[in-house]
């Protein structure tokens, strides 16, 4: 029986430096991350993130949460294989505790109802 896998590397390096720009606005280091990316782009097509359900949500890590917006325009323009962690899409806010139940603020059950998602998800 042969094994058939799908891999793929995801590029944390390159989630954190779009915060990191955004809050410090200094686009040096985001602009030395993406040059590393498209390098990868030669030989493999990377997993372009913004969050995932190991660390802090995107929006709770930004310093002005209205920047969020720019963070996905960021992330669409890159290549790679887009994922948006499900939730960060609307916004979602919660932080990773270092605990047994340090996971339960960045996995939010989902809103029932339309009314209750964020207006512009």
């Amino acid at each position: 029986m042969r094994n058939i896998g799908l891999d793929a590397v995801a590029q944390y390096e390159l989630c954190e430096s779009i915060w990191s720009a955004l809050n410090d606005r200094n686009l040096f280091e985001l602009a030395h991350v993406l040059d590393l990316h498209n390098g990868f782009l030669d030989t493999f097509v990377p997993l372009t993130v913004i969050g995932n359900h190991k660390v802090k949500r995107i929006v709770s890590r930004l310093a002005d949460e209205r920047q969020f917006p720019h963070t996905v325009a960021i992330l669409l323009v890159f290549g790679g294989t887009l994922w948006i962690y499900a939730g960060d899409e609307q916004a979602f806010l919660g932080s990773k505790m270092d605990r047994i139940d340090g996971d339960d603020a960045i996995r939010p059950v989902s809103p029932r109802t339309r009314a209750h998602f964020a207006p512009y998800g």
